[in-house]
């Protein structure tokens, strides 16, 4: 179906001088979206209900496989390291936003919120609350849009994890402490910032959420166990190739993301042989947690945080010719979210949490398309793998990491 990409552009000033460019070669996002999607191939769906699993990055991995896990990790990481104007701006407000909420927190809120990210499996493994306090205030924009290009990868990517775990305590509300959810969204609200409403993050999970994204992610994969939690390996990058790519990359040693920890999957092996794409935790729902909470702290409004557009869209399409998804936006609204999404992104692909292709539809409906449209899938295509695991979904991503990464 085609799309038009007839959008206006504002006169570019200071962070709006890649607004006009990026905007352009964002709205190649959406053709090649569309191209891909009307190309895709079929895939039989497994159905059985005994699976056998292996590693996505073992041995038997096609070089054709590796090729794309190397490519996404480095586009991915060079997001982080050189980020565009407008996702530096982005990140900074956030950062702004969590610096000042984090600090008026009482010590139990603030040793819950930031758990995970100081825990064994964190970036900031070991650090303190002023640790995470200092690294909010290097990536905030609340002086100067300079002051935050001072911050580094590691930096903006704990700023994006902390918004990761903020989004899993509104998406799953019953694994919080009232007490932390209650103070936070004061502070939230004080602040003049929208907080979703339960009935909100309902329409999220139903259309980002992990179940939606990946309905047949528990039987298709299996968690790895380990005697304890010490054990488990340093990775970075999509099938571990972080370090390599940082080389490629000339990134100095000790300005490099580092490795950590997390959870290990093995992934149903008839998908992993149906599929070109690289697989790492099976289909992702953290770009709408990420891109939830990063919304509501840049002020976007209550309608318009993550599913917005897809919202618009689908209204529009009921009774007008299709258009750009994002054609309510105005230009430099739209650089923002795509900013946002290519951040988001990065740092899941990036670090290696999850692959192109569980991201993808995630970031698609947060740019307003939805795969899951009627007649979009066929009775076989049950995820993102299903049609575009030939390497599509490495091409769509990438080519919003590389929209949204300094020239």
């Amino acid at each position: 179906m085609p799309i038009n990409n007839n959008i206006k552009f504002v006169p570019p000033t200071t962070v709006k001088d890649q607004v006009e460019s990026s905007n352009s070669k964002n709205a190649d996002f959406v053709k090649n979206f569309d191209f891909a999607i009307n190309n895709s191939t079929d895939i039989a769906s497994n159905e059985t209900s005994t699976l056998t699993h292996t590693n996505p990055a073992g041995p038997h991995t096609l070089r054709a496989t590796k090729k794309l896990a190397m490519k996404q990790t480095i586009d991915g990481r060079r997001v982080l390291y050189s980020p565009c104007d407008v996702l530096i701006k982005e990140l900074g407000t956030a950062a702004s936003i969590l610096h000042r909420v984090v600090s008026n927190l009482s010590p139990d809120s603030q040793t819950i919120i930031a758990a995970r990210l100081l825990g064994e499996e964190g970036l900031l493994e070991g650090r303190t609350i002023a640790d995470l306090l200092a690294t909010l205030q290097r990536a905030s924009t609340k002086n100067t849009v300079s002051s935050a290009q001072t911050a580094s990868a590691t930096d903006r990517a704990a700023v994006i994890a902390l918004m990761g775990d903020i989004g899993v305590f509104y998406s799953r509300p019953a694994d919080v402490k009232m007490e932390l959810l209650t103070e936070f969204n004061s502070l939230l609200i004080a602040a003049g910032l929208h907080v979703p409403e339960e009935p909100e993050m309902e329409i999220m999970r139903e259309t980002g959420g992990s179940r939606t994204v990946g309905p047949d992610k528990k039987s298709e994969r299996k968690v790895v166990t380990f005697d304890a939690g010490v054990d488990i390996p340093f990775r970075t990058g999509i099938h571990n190739m972080g370090l390599e790519a940082d080389k490629i990359l000339g990134i100095t040693e000790h300005n490099r993301i580092p490795e950590i920890r997390w959870p290990v999957f093995d992934i149903s092996t008839a998908r992993i042989q149906q599929t070109t794409e690289p697989f790492a935790g099976h289909m992702s729902g953290s770009p709408a947690e990420i891109l939830q909470t990063w919304d509501m702290l840049c002020g976007v409004k209550g309608e318009d945080q993550y599913v917005g557009a897809l919202t618009r869209n689908s209204v529009r399409q009921a009774g007008e010719e299709f258009r750009h998804p994002l054609s309510d936006l105005t230009s430099v609204e739209q650089a923002q979210r795509y900013a946002r999404a290519a951040g988001a992104s990065a740092f899941l692909v990036g670090l290696g949490y999850h692959s192109t292709v569980e991201v993808l539809e995630g970031i698609l409906v947060y740019l307003g398309q939805s795969m899951r449209a009627e007649g979009t899938l066929s009775q076989s295509q049950r995820d993102a793998a299903h049609v575009f695991g030939h390497g599509a979904a490495t091409d769509l991503i990438t080519e919003l990491f590389k929209t949204n990464t300094a020239q």
